[in-house]
């Protein structure tokens, strides 16, 4: 983006601030690898200069001469990843001319993707606070069975939807639905019996 378009984005989300400011929003600069990056937040979010918090992002697509309004999305869920009615949702995204000033761009943005933009988040958020959720009971019940076999859990042994452990002749796989699946070899009759008889009794 060149010097003098630069400093017009920047006019820009100067002046939408007093309007988003009126809804309870406020402009957050954040700088990174010497660029810095403009963005409108919630006064109440917490982690304002993360990526992944709620937020609005207004670029400037030169080649179209148009203004892209994007929304920030929690890490792993996204509105691609939410089915409602077996139908996946879609990003709010829009664009606008940036010659139509700015309390009409901020209208538009108010009419046009601020609601679903806020809805789409609230659902993405709640599937968000849930696989947080039972990701950390999955560590829970990880690091129990890891100390069952005197063993400690770091985390090294888990990728995305599974900790495994193996030893000489058994291998314990535990999913993130907090199922495990236990395989064992070359075990003798006897024992088999007594762990039939065991479970059986469960």
């Amino acid at each position: 983006m060149s010097s003098e378009k630069s400093d017009k984005m920047e006019t820009l989300h100067n002046q939408l601030a007093h309007y988003f400011e009126k809804i309870g929003w406020e402009l957050v600069l954040t700088k990174n690898d010497g660029f810095t990056y403009y963005s409108f937040h919630p006064k109440n979010e917490n982690n304002k200069h993360s990526f992944y918090s709620k937020h609005i992002s207004i670029l400037y697509d030169r080649y179209r001469n148009k203004l892209e309004i994007t929304g920030g999305w929690p890490k792993d869920y996204k509105p691609i990843d939410i089915y409602i009615n077996n139908q996946r949702q879609a990003y709010p995204n829009i664009s606008m001319s940036p010659d139509k000033g700015v309390e009409k761009i901020f209208q538009d943005i108010q009419r046009r993707f601020l609601g679903e933009y806020e809805r789409l988040w609230e659902l993405c958020k709640a599937r968000q606070d849930s696989a947080n959720e039972r990701a950390e009971k999955h560590k829970e019940v990880a690091k129990s069975v890891f100390a069952l076999l005197g063993k400690d859990w770091t985390g090294k042994e888990e990728n995305k939807e599974i900790s495994t452990i193996h030893e000489k002749d058994m291998e314990i796989y535990i999913y993130y639905d907090l199922e495990c699946n236990l395989t064992i070899h070359n075990l003798p009759y006897d024992k088999l019996e007594k762990m039939v008889k065991f479970y059986q009794s469960l």
